[in-house]
């Protein structure tokens, strides 16, 4: 992942909203994997992942916090659901499109 950039305590804040995010995501790419018919979808997300990787404004991270509860690490369809939401909401914001690297 890239270094973060920004205050002292904004990478440090940063930096446990990014692992916490990024564990959600993972959980979520391998809920999608296991449903047959959503499989399509973790290949989207394992290409947004990435490109997440390479945002290192801190302030980023902590401004978009709010979309995605990370502490829901559950394989719940809402847990699923909201983390895929928050994924779709960012790759917005980054001008990266999920569905196009889901073909």
């Amino acid at each position: 992942m890239t270094n973060l950039t920004g205050t002292e305590k904004q990478i440090a804040w940063a930096t446990e909203i990014r692992s916490d995010i990024t564990r959600s995501i993972h959980q979520t790419i391998a809920d999608l994997k296991a449903i047959p018919k959503q499989a399509y979808g973790a290949k989207g997300l394992v290409a947004f992942q990435a490109a997440l990787e390479s945002v290192s404004d801190a302030s980023w991270w902590i401004e978009n916090r709010e979309q995605v509860d990370p502490r829901g690490r559950s394989a719940s369809p809402r847990n699923m659901k909201s983390t895929v939401v928050w994924c779709h909401l960012a790759a917005a914001k980054l001008g990266f499109d999920i569905m196009a690297a889901c073909k």
